[in-house]
């Protein structure tokens, strides 16, 4: 009787042992495909990320470009103010000019007759 219970005793463990050994694979398995995921997920935002540089590069850039030409027209917008403010100043120093040396013409003229 001892014999019959140790045997179902041994025979209880044997199936323990094997349902240990199924779970444990188990576990692997999951584990095993558990970090194939984890890997492919970094893999993924890894790759999300340089995109995302990439295009906040090009949008940066042409950002740039942007104020640049923005900057170029109001610098060239300035300067052709300037050049017609020097040319109007001109223009109005040459008829002071006129007028002044007309005056003084005539004045000559008055004393010279």
């Amino acid at each position: 009787m001892i014999g019959k219970k140790l045997a179902i005793q041994v025979e209880l463990r044997r199936e323990q042992l094997k349902k240990l050994q199924l779970a444990e694979e188990h576990y692997t398995e999951k584990m095993t495909l558990a970090e194939k995921e984890k890997q492919e997920l970094l893999d993924q935002a890894r790759s999300t990320s340089r995109d995302l540089m990439k295009e906040s590069e090009i949008l940066a850039q042409a950002k740039a470009e942007a104020l640049m030409k923005e900057a170029n027209y109001r610098v060239f917008a300035i300067i052709e103010g300037g050049k017609r403010e020097v040319e109007k100043e001109r223009k109005t120093m040459l008829a002071h000019m006129k007028s002044h040396i007309l005056d003084i013409s005539v004045r000559l003229n008055e004393k010279m007759f």
